[in-house]
């Protein structure tokens, strides 16, 4: 954020805006300025991911953005309040090339067609800035922080939480898998709590059932939470629920099973494909189940969703009962010398 001739402009890479008038400029140096309106056509360029710079400007003439709630790989999530309505988030995309438009694009319309109650509400998308430059922006339901802000705050989640939280992901997850959509990234930060509920959002990651990822594995997503099979381009409904066991065992542990030595590609994808995962032995076999079951290499054999479900209903809540109360038998002698007290006591109140 900067003062500029009285203005105040945020500057990004090559573009410059005044957030009173929301006008765009390209400034280059040793050139002037050239303004560009709020919907120029100029020559692709590299645009920085969103910062809190932009905090105070009005995206689409209605979203003011007040706060970062988070970056990812493509883009930044704001809160912002609605002129029209509640506060929400803005999601915003540099619009620098013709995959980021599409990605962009795609996870609007994911969020749009296939609207469930396990997935964050869509609002609305456009553009923001010039659109060769600026950015594309979905705005969607707030959340209230993110199943990864949780285990940071106030450590591993009980077994009924951790119980409500799978069969509410299930749910979500079964919603896109019936429409053909794997989401790609089931994570924490990818969880967001709204009305006492995670819901899944960031669809930025979805691919289509069937289809095949880039030769490194993965178009986007979280290295470390790819299934073995994503690492060989296969993409489908298994892959998200190796991802669902991982997630539920740091819900439940605080730690993934798969000690990662690198945050690189390559050591990931070896440490997948030949380590075996080491469950935490404190956790309850119910779940060490599940996460067992989520985590077999073989697609064949990993559980289903239904098997995920059926192992959930199996999962006893029900408080340890307390222990037998023994009632305590006084001696004869005793029980005498209590009734003569009794009677003394009653001898001397009645003499009152």
């Amino acid at each position: 954020m900067a003062l500029f001739r009285g203005r105040r402009v945020v500057t990004i890479g090559e573009l410059e805006c005044d957030l009173a008038s929301q006008r765009w400029s390209v400034v280059r140096p040793g050139s002037h300025d050239r303004n560009l309106g709020p919907q120029a056509h100029v020559a692709p360029s590299v645009v920085a991911c969103p910062s809190e710079e932009l905090l105070g400007a009005v995206v689409d003439g209605r979203y003011t953005l007040t706060g970062l709630l988070g970056r990812g790989g493509f883009g930044a999530v704001f809160r912002a309040e609605d002129r029209d309505g509640p506060s929400c988030a803005i999601k915003l995309i540099p619009f620098v090339h013709w995959t980021e438009r599409a990605l962009a694009q795609r996870e609007a319309s994911l969020l749009e067609e296939h609207a469930h109650p396990g997935l964050v509400a869509f609002h609305r998308a456009g553009r923001f800035g010039p659109t060769a430059r600026g950015f594309v922006y979905i705005a969607m339901e707030l959340g209230a922080g993110s199943l990864d802000d949780r285990l940071r705050s106030h450590g591993v989640l009980h077994a009924g939480e951790i119980r409500a939280l799978i069969f509410d992901l299930l749910d979500a997850l079964d919603h896109l898998h019936a429409r053909g959509v794997v989401h790609g990234d089931v994570k924490p930060g990818n969880l967001v709590r709204v009305a006492g509920r995670f819901k899944l959002c960031d669809l930025g990651s979805a691919m289509d059932t069937g289809s095949r990822a880039d030769r490194d594995g993965f178009r986007s997503g979280t290295p470390e939470i790819a299934a073995p099979e994503v690492w060989d381009g296969e993409i489908g409904p298994p892959a998200d629920l190796w991802s669902l066991g991982l997630l539920l065992h740091t819900a439940a542990t605080g730690r993934s099973p798969f000690p990662m030595p690198s945050a690189d590609p390559e050591p990931i994808a070896r440490v997948v494909r030949t380590t075996e995962p080491r469950i935490d032995p404190a956790l309850p076999e119910p779940f060490a189940a599940i996460v067992r079951g989520c985590l077999q290499r073989d697609q064949a054999a990993r559980w289903t969703s239904a098997e995920v479900r059926a192992a959930l209903e199996a999962v006893d809540l029900a408080p340890p009962a307390p222990p037998p109360r023994h009632r305590m038998k006084l001696p004869a002698m005793a029980l005498a010398g209590c009734y003569k007290v009794a009677a003394r006591a009653r001898e001397i109140f009645t003499r009152w």
